[in-house]
């Protein structure tokens, strides 16, 4: 098994090495794409956590995955990759942000207030039985109501993604803090108001990937230049590393600390595929037509769900297959991370796979190409967003998430509510 990691490793360095000749030096959704299957590999053939071996098969699937993922990405890019920005028209787009940030504040003061009783409620149960009997009664016990989840879902958890995504950008591309202080602390605390709800970790840790994708934008994937000149947003990153880092040890109860539990978080995926593959729990076509765009599927049947319909949803299926833990090495088990590759194969087996990396891919490519374009605050954020999209395909596929459709729509209506097709500007500049 060695050698079959040894060869993926070299396959996806290689394929970086090509993107870099074509697309140049810069930033691009492909390459992190690509080293963080490198890095899941690497982790694979060191093994310091005692994963068992996964099988050929998903070895086999991996390899298909990336390769049509690649040349979907390159097919359909019409620029290079990221190698220049327009700062002073992102600085300006977040300045004229200031009237309606304090919509957003209002929302989210709402919620707050919406949550409060759970709060009070969740706290106690922290307090008295830890963060991990928490997890488990949000996910196996009855402690929201149908409508309260389908508040979350609608209305909360995308809003709370925007104004995070908003916070960031505000650290990382405007100089002028201070004035935005107010609105960086809101999204510092719907994070953790989020996380507390419901036992998780996601959008905390979501707060330090999107700051990395921002700096690594802003830079244009200059690693150098990110380290010396943006020290002040480096430094406050680090904060916040160490902040978040106590809040996760609450849910750390294996030897490997902090920094273990994130690697075995990301790259445990791989294990788990191996299993539920071995467990025959995948069907193909059991998510035939509504795997792509899943959350678009499930928004609707929730809709007719109101109206006493019963449709089965795209996340129901998906959950079937994934809920339960299964253990992928030695005293570690995991659940909900089987990689993109699952949905894919729900949909349509090997077929199934091939046209979800080919849609994939063509996303991202757009996605990107749209940003660099025109460098308007609407594209970094759908930039940003879809950037951790990619860094989330190790684990999942998160299109099929009916929060992503909320959190597209918001984005859109509240950055530019009366164009949803943002055209290029007029004196945009060359950037091939």
């Amino acid at each position: 098994m060695n050698l079959l990691y040894i060869v993926m490793i070299i396959f996806l360095a290689f394929l970086n090495f090509i993107l870099r000749k074509l697309l140049g030096r810069g930033f691009s959704i492909a390459k992190l794409h690509n080293y963080v299957w490198l890095f899941t590999f690497s982790v694979y053939l060191l093994n310091p956590f005692g994963y068992y071996d996964i099988s050929i098969i998903v070895i086999v699937y991996s390899f298909i995955y990336i390769l049509v993922f690649n040349i979907t990405f390159l097919v359909m890019k019409r620029r290079k990759s990221l190698s220049v920005i327009d700062l002073e028209k992102i600085q300006s787009d977040i300045d004229k942000l200031h009237v309606k940030t304090y919509i957003l504040i209002l929302l989210s003061a709402l919620s707050w207030l919406f949550s409060f009783q759970r709060l009070v409620t969740v706290f106690n149960i922290i307090l008295t039985r830890g963060m991990s009997a928490l997890r488990t009664l949000v996910y196996y016990g009855d402690i929201y109501t149908t409508v309260e989840k389908l508040a979350y879902q609608y209305f909360i958890q995308p809003l709370f993604m925007i104004t995070i995504i908003i916070g960031v950008e505000m650290i990382v591309f405007s100089e002028n803090h201070k004035k935005n202080a107010v609105m960086i602390g809101v999204a510092l605390t719907n994070a953790v108001v989020y996380s507390m709800l419901f036992g998780g970790r996601a959008l905390l840790l979501i707060i330090l990937l999107y700051m990395i994708y921002a700096l690594l934008i802003r830079n244009c994937g200059n690693l150098l230049r990110l380290i010396m000149k943006n020290r002040k947003v480096l430094a406050l990153f680090l904060v916040l590393v160490v902040l978040i880092g106590v809040y996760a040890s609450m849910r750390v109860n294996r030897q490997w600390g902090i920094i273990g539990e994130f690697v075995i978080y990301v790259t445990g995926s791989l294990g788990y595929l191996s299993r539920v593959l071995e467990l025959d729990l995948i069907q193909p076509f059991s998510l035939f037509g509504r795997g792509l765009l899943g959350g678009v599927f499930d928004t609707f049947g929730l809709a007719v769900r109101v109206f006493g319909y019963k449709i089965e949803l795209t996340s129901q299926i998906y959950s079937d297959v994934v809920t339960d833990f299964i253990v992928i090495g030695d005293g570690i088990s995991t659940n909900y991370t089987a990689t993109i590759m699952t949905t894919f194969l729900m949909e349509a087996g090997v077929f199934g796979l091939v046209y979800g990396a080919i849609f994939f891919g063509a996303f991202c490519s757009i996605v990107e190409d749209r940003f660099i374009g025109n460098n308007n605050l609407l594209n970094l954020s759908i930039y940003i967003y879809v950037t951790n999209m990619a860094f989330e395909s190790i684990q999942n596929y998160t299109l099929k998430s009916v929060v992503v459709v909320f959190v597209l729509i918001y984005m859109v209506l509240f950055f530019n509510p009366y164009k949803i097709i943002i055209g290029r500007r007029k004196n945009e500049k060359n950037h091939e």
